[in-house]
């Protein structure tokens, strides 16, 4: 990192920014050709979940490369200044790369699924039919790789 003042070293930090998130940024790759999408996702024991459709840009893109990266921020807000160049944010931010699977098994999917609902309500005990975990993608991402970045002022 070019800034090492702004490193994040702690990884109780980079955890607690994966815990207050509220918007991952996945990023893709496929012959060549990048694709970003915003995801909910839900972080448990080096592990991130997301919930989607079964068909989609997104998943012919992690069926052709299992490979990807993510950012996640929190803190977030503009520093104005009265002079222009010297604008800035305040921010805390993680990037990490891992690998993505499709979480398969109904027992499985239901416990990624109420990673995710902690995750937004702070409750863990959703009552999710079969039907509905049926009708879901879940994908985990197990993290291989992760730094952090922060400028607080």
């Amino acid at each position: 990192m070019r800034l090492k003042n702004r490193e994040i070293s702690s990884s109780d930090e980079l955890e607690e920014i994966l815990r207050l998130g509220t918007v991952c940024r996945l990023g893709l790759c496929r012959d060549n050709i990048p694709y970003v999408v915003p995801m909910c996702y839900g972080y448990s024991e080096g592990c991130l979940y997301f919930h989607s459709a079964r068909e989609g840009l997104k998943l012919e893109f992690i069926r052709n490369n299992r490979l990807a990266c993510f950012e996640i921020e929190t803190d977030v807000s503009v520093k104005p200044d009265e002079e222009a160049y010297r604008w800035s944010m305040n921010y805390r931010s993680v990037i990490g790369y891992g690998n993505l699977e499709e979480v398969s098994g109904t027992g499985n999917k239901l416990e990624a699924m109420n990673v995710l609902m902690q995750h937004y309500s702070g409750t863990d005990n959703w009552n999710i039919s079969e039907h509905m975990i049926d009708n879901v993608l879940i994908l985990k991402l197990s993290v291989t790789e992760i730094t952090g970045k922060k400028l607080l002022k």
